[in-house]
């Protein structure tokens, strides 16, 4: 004999079993996701810029600046978007670690700790060659003082970052805590692109060419 279906039995059934459902929801949404992140066309990093943040930015309008920039002067990039993970004690150094291990960023925004340490480790190309530094603000002047590091095989000084104060592009968008700076990593095969990116959003459009030679 089967058991009739009426209110109370389905108030008895959502009552237990409640989870069930609200796991297929998630497993649904879940798989959906990977679906598509794994179908995703993925553009080649010479057809790419990436500004990384560590920290918080408004993304939606940084990637609104960076698509009028790519628009205008990159209009052979498919991309220029900016990537976010959240300043965290915990698994923050970790995130920050396994983008840069995965080949993901051109241009970092970091707490000036992290910058030094990067730096110190050869990640950042030098800027002081490409960079109008006689423009510097007298405010400022400290700021880019502690940008430079010594490279302890050469005993040779580079300016590796500059303050995020000084890149007028970046600055309005992102709260990094630390007092942070910004480095354009090295590329095994170096073309240019990410130093030109730095420069217009420094607003120092005059040495553009020089980073094409």
């Amino acid at each position: 004999m089967k058991t009739p279906i009426n209110r109370e039995r389905l108030a008895q059934h959502w009552t237990y079993s409640w989870w069930k459902y609200l796991l297929a929801v998630v497993l649904c949404v879940a798989g959906t996701s990977m679906l598509f992140t794994v179908t995703e066309p993925q553009i080649p990093q010479n057809e790419k810029l990436e500004v990384f943040v560590y920290g918080m930015v408004d993304e939606d309008l940084l990637d609104a600046k960076l698509e009028e920039i790519r628009a205008a002067s990159f209009p052979d990039q498919k991309q220029i978007t900016c990537l976010q993970v959240m300043q965290d004690d915990t698994y923050g150094p970790m995130a920050l670690m396994a983008h840069l291990a995965a080949g993901e960023g051109d241009i970092f925004v970091l707490p000036r700790e992290n910058y030094q340490s990067y730096a110190d480790q050869g990640i950042f190309l030098p800027l002081e060659d490409i960079l109008d530094l006689s423009a510097v603000p007298e405010d400022q002047a400290v700021n880019y003082e502690r940008a430079w590091r010594r490279i302890p095989e050469t005993e040779e000084r580079h300016l590796y970052g500059v303050p995020l104060s000084a890149v007028e592009g970046l600055a309005p968008y992102c709260r990094v805590s630390g007092n942070p700076y910004v480095g354009v990593r090295v590329r095994r095969e170096e073309d240019g692109r990410a130093l030109r990116l730095l420069l217009l959003l420094m607003n120092q459009e005059e040495n553009v060419t020089e980073t094409d030679n």
